[in-house]
């Protein structure tokens, strides 16, 4: 996508795999490769601390991960997995408090959530919820800009979802509604 060479993708497999994994991975422009590989066998072979970096045999059996296809798979199951979460969010505030308005529906494991003006604003809501156990956030400290950036941020929470079963959603959004009422 990148046709002048101009952008560097970094990544990780920690929400795909997991944490403990520790291999992450690099897209460059083609001129920036080898440079990139002299860097990181500079640093691989000089590498102060016992233990850091991504060992070999993980990123062997990782490649035959993926060129096995099981990659791909599990992909495939985490996407189901976190569309169905998403879905019982929005059907769970829908039944709540009407059609919300949400943005990042295409992607990721959280819905940011415009708050509909007959409720309280975020930090209300957030502090309400806490009360009844229930981790919704503002967008005050959640982004890289700054939320007063953001018109608008202060009617908006952060909902995630992917660590969550469908039920335990619907669950926790009756409990958050009963906080609001």
């Amino acid at each position: 996508m990148d046709r002048r060479g101009r952008f560097i993708y970094a990544g990780s497999l920690a929400m795909t795999i997991g944490s403990g994994l520790r291999i992450g991975y690099l897209i460059l422009p083609h001129d920036l490769v080898q440079p990139a590989i002299e860097a990181v066998s500079l640093l691989e072979h000089a590498w102060p601390i016992e233990g850091m970096g991504a060992p070999w045999l993980d990123q062997a059996v990782l490649t035959d991960f993926i060129d096995s296809g099981g990659y791909d798979k599990h992909l495939r199951t985490l996407r189901r997995a976190c569309m169905q979460r998403r879905d019982a969010v929005v059907a769970g505030l829908a039944k709540h408090f009407g059609a919300p308005d949400l943005l990042g529906m295409a992607s990721g494991t959280h819905l940011a959530w415009r708050i509909p003006q007959h409720l309280p604003d975020a930090a209300a809501c957030e502090a309400r919820s806490r009360a009844v156990g229930i981790a919704v956030h503002t967008l005050k400290f959640r982004t890289i800009s700054g939320a007063e950036t953001l018109p608008g941020w202060e009617r908006h929470l952060l909902l995630g979802f992917a660590a969550l079963k469908p039920a335990v959603i619907a669950t926790m959004l009756n409990r958050f509604a009963a906080s609001l009422r």
